[in-house]
């Protein structure tokens, strides 16, 4: 099974960067054993789509957009 993508918002025309960014970032899983933390992967294209991976069949509570930054030149 594949990793699930979520897009959670889009940039506005003039705050999209020219080139797609991927960061690594701290999320919360839910797992059928408890709760662990891991990491997720955000990523923001070019079309300002913003969205997160998880791995297969986790939910999250959250996932940290902080220290998450981009260029727009």
């Amino acid at each position: 099974m594949a990793n699930t993508e979520t897009t959670f918002m889009t940039l506005p025309t003039e705050a999209r960067p020219k080139t797609a960014a991927s960061f690594i970032t701290s999320a919360n899983f839910s797992t059928s054993d408890g709760v662990s933390r891991f990491s997720a992967r955000v990523t923001i294209a070019t079309s300002g789509a913003c969205s997160f991976r998880l791995p297969a069949g986790m939910t999250s509570s959250f996932v940290y957009l902080d220290g998450i930054r981009v260029s727009l030149d």
